[in-house]
């Protein structure tokens, strides 16, 4: 891993449909996933005693009541490299060869973000941000403006087409957020499949 791109994020909000219970197990399956690409892990949250005891960094979100921008801002805060790769608690489909192409760009070009397109929309998660835009994001918030969209739209961002994102995964199952109860019980029996036909729950 280049020495720029060594820390992912994953953000735990508190704020979800599933309990508590299911976020942490959630959290230690993505935590095994990324320390497989990434030297170093954190998990951000405003409920950090959740996920005490685990074997990465926990962190208490700074911003709390500022949606996704107030994560990306904690995540550069106590990010270790340059740029922090940023997921969040209820995204458990890892697509590493997507991540790989994500640095390479970055790699050759001088940006402050890597994003993808989804419909029209840009995706906050499963992407790259430059800790160059800290203060930048504190301007924002400061100002009352907390959307991602129109902050990455006033920055240096690579956003990456719709059509190349489903070169990598067809489906986008890497955007794939587990929102409900019975989304997790698909996921921990195995019934939800990342892109590549394996099995997500061992």
């Amino acid at each position: 891993m280049n020495r720029d791109f060594g820390t992912a994020v994953i953000l735990a909000g508190g704020n979800r449909k599933t309990s508590r219970e299911h976020r942490r197990e959630m959290c230690t399956y993505i935590v095994g996933q990324l320390q497989q690409i990434f030297s170093d892990v954190l998990i951000i949250s405003d409920t950090p005693w959740v996920y005490e005891n685990m074997s990465v960094r926990i962190e208490e979100d700074l911003k709390p009541n500022h949606g996704p921008m107030g994560g990306i801002y904690t995540a550069m805060k106590y990010s270790i490299t340059k740029y922090v790769y940023v997921l969040a608690c209820d995204m458990p489909i890892i697509n590493e060869e997507y991540i790989s192409y994500m640095l390479g760009v970055l790699s050759m070009e001088e940006a402050d973000a890597c994003v993808t397109l989804n419909q029209g929309w840009v995706e906050p998660f499963n992407a790259f941000y430059s800790t160059d835009l800290f203060y930048s994001l504190e301007d924002s918030m400061a100002k009352g403006e907390n959307s991602m969209y129109n902050f990455l739209g006033k920055q240096r961002a690579i956003i990456v087409p719709e059509e190349t994102a489903r070169f990598y995964d067809q489906d986008l199952a890497m955007f794939k957020d587990l929102e409900t109860f019975e989304e997790y019980g698909q996921f921990k029996r195995g019934k939800l499949s990342d892109t590549k036909g394996k099995k997500l729950w061992l």
